[in-house]
C-alpha cells in the first residue's frame, strides 16, 4: 500500500470521537480514530467499544476511510493479564475484530512497560502477545503496529522494538514510529525512521519542544 497522509482524532482532543471523525472529513480522505480522545474525556473502559463502533459508522457515513484505530492505553488491557495471557490476547483481538469489520487496515498498540508487568518478563511477554494478536489480523489483511513509547522501558528505545518485531516473524506485525515520541528520548526522526527501515508501518508525525511530549502541529 502507497504512502497515506490521515488525519487522527487526537487533533479535535476537545470533542469526542464521533464529532472529531466529522470534523477530520472536512479536510481527509482517511482518518485514525484514536483513544486518546476518550481517554481524556475520562470514557469509562467498559463502553469504550461503543465509541469506537460508533466513530467507525460516522466516518463511513462521513465517506472517509477509518484506515487507522489506535486502540487503548496498556491500563486498559492489565486486569485482562491478570487472568491469563490467553485472556489478555481475546481482549486485544475484538479490538482488531471491530477495526476489521469497518475496513480499517492498521491497528496501532501500546506495548505493556516493564513498570507494569516486570522488567524480567516484559520482551517475552509483549512478543507473545502481539505474534498472536498479528497471526489473527492477518486473516483480514490487518497490520498490527506497536508504538514507541515516550517513557515507559524499555519501549521508549526504538531499537527494543525493533527488535521483537523483527524477531516475531510475522509479516504483518509493524512499527508505529511516532516522531515526537523518538525525539523526547533524544532521537533524530529520520535517523530513526532509517534504523528502522522494512518494519515501519504506520508514522505518527507531531511536533514537541524536545522534552515532553506536547503534540504540536508539524511545522510548529
Amino acid at each position: 500500500m502507497p504512502p497515506r497522509l490521515v488525519g487522527s482524532t487526537i487533533s479535535f482532543l476537545r470533542y469526542g470521537l464521533v464529532d472529531a471523525v466529522r470534523r477530520l472529513a472536512e479536510h481527509f480522505d482517511a482518518v485514525e480514530i484514536n483513544f486518546e480522545n476518550l481517554h481524556r474525556a475520562q470514557v469509562d473502559y467498559a463502553s469504550a467499544l461503543i465509541h469506537y463502533r460508533a466513530a467507525l459508522q460516522e466516518a463511513l457515513r462521513a465517506g472517509v476511510e477509518p484506515l487507522v484505530v489506535h486502540a487503548p492505553y496498556e491500563e486498559y488491557f492489565l486486569p485482562y493479564l491478570g487472568q491469563g495471557l490467553r485472556r489478555l490476547v481475546d481482549e486485544a483481538l475484538l479490538i482488531v475484530d471491530l477495526a476489521a469489520s469497518y475496513g480499517a487496515r492498521y491497528v496501532v498498540f501500546h506495548p505493556l512497560s516493564g513498570q507494569r508487568v516486570g522488567h524480567g518478563r516484559v520482551v517475552r511477554l509483549n512478543e507473545l502477545l502481539f505474534t498472536a494478536v498479528a497471526d489473527h489480523a492477518r486473516g483480514y489483511g490487518v497490520t498490527v503496529a506497536v508504538e514507541n513509547t515516550v517513557r515507559s522501558r524499555p519501549w521508549n528505545r526504538i531499537e527494543s522494538l525493533v527488535s521483537v518485531i523483527r524477531g516475531s516473524g510475522s509479516p504483518n506485525l509493524k512499527l508505529c514510529l511516532d516522531v515526537g515520541h523518538a525525539v523526547v528520548n533524544g532521537y533524530d526522526p529520520a535517523e530513526a525512521l532509517r534504523s528502522a527501515a522494512g518494519v515501519v508501518g504506520v508514522l505518527h508525525i507531531h511536533d514537541n519542544r524536545g522534552s515532553s511530549d506536547d503534540h504540536l502541529p508539524p511545522g510548529a
